[in-house]
């Protein structure tokens, strides 16, 4: 339609098609986008036991469980509090806590575990704050990743649907080669709150899955900073401040060996 999204109606049209699609095609030609839930759960009933899904950013379930009548299911996310409660709430699904550009490898073996059970379907919603950069990011990386391509790829997204408006035909469809580099090349804007909120995620992200050793380390820096008085830790910063800048690539090492 004019927003460049597949509606409830299309949706309805689409399904036994969907059905019937075979492997083969590029990842670019098998992706719908679209900006709302009530069509990305109507694609998610397209599935079949022909079927095996990768769903990416699976929040509490709801989804999964709709994605369920596949013959495989693993449904991913970031947060390892949502798969927990997830795993409670739905535990005859599959649940496993990953963030896709930490942990790539884990990311291959799933889809080429999933393509072992069925034609492979990746669903995509990484939540409604994401930019498209974010989601262009994720979707180029897919890409790289995972041979043969998906039967289908379904993305939730309302900035990138609005971001393709201008390459899509009255139809939907896009009408030019290379829309999604073009978007990429952008690199759209992003608010101070995005940067901060996905900074944020990455960063608890890697602190759950830190190893003891990681944290005895930093409990032990953190003792050493407390025991500094206002004058050692002002001289402290300006050398950290001075180290990062001298040599960005290799501050983590340096600032380990200050310590």
């Amino acid at each position: 339609n004019q927003h460049a999204q597949v509606s409830a109606l299309e949706v309805d049209e689409l399904l036994p098609a969907l059905r019937r699609r075979s492997p083969g095609k590029s990842l670019r030609q098998s992706l719908l986008v679209v900006k709302d839930t009530v069509c990305y759960r109507r694609l998610a009933k397209s599935t079949t036991k022909a079927d095996a899904v990768l769903e990416i950013g699976s929040s509490l379930g709801e989804c999964t469980q709709v994605l369920s009548r596949a013959a495989a299911v693993v449904a991913i996310d970031v947060s390892k509090e949502l798969v927990e409660e997830s795993r409670r709430r739905h535990p005859s699904c599959r649940f496993e806590w990953l963030d896709c550009f930490q942990e790539t490898d884990r990311l291959r073996d799933y889809c080429q575990e999933l393509q072992l059970h069925g034609r492979l379907k990746i669903f995509i919603d990484i939540g409604g704050d994401r930019s498209t950069q974010d989601v262009l990011q994720l979707l180029f990386l897919l890409e790289g990743l995972v041979t043969p391509s998906p039967v289908l790829l379904v993305v939730k997204c309302e900035q990138l649907v609005d971001d393709l408006f201008d390459y899509c035909a009255p139809n939907g469809r896009l009408q030019m080669e290379g829309p999604l580099e073009t978007l990429r090349g952008a690199r759209g804007s992003r608010s101070a709150r995005q940067v901060k909120k996905k900074w944020a995620r990455a960063m608890r992200a890697q602190w759950q899955q830190a190893s003891g050793d990681t944290w005895k380390s930093f409990e032990k820096t953190q003792l050493f900073w407390d025991g500094l008085n206002e004058d050692e830790r002002r001289k402290m910063k300006a050398e950290i401040k001075s180290m990062k800048s001298d040599n960005p690539e290799a501050f983590g090492a340096d600032f380990g060996q200050l310590l």
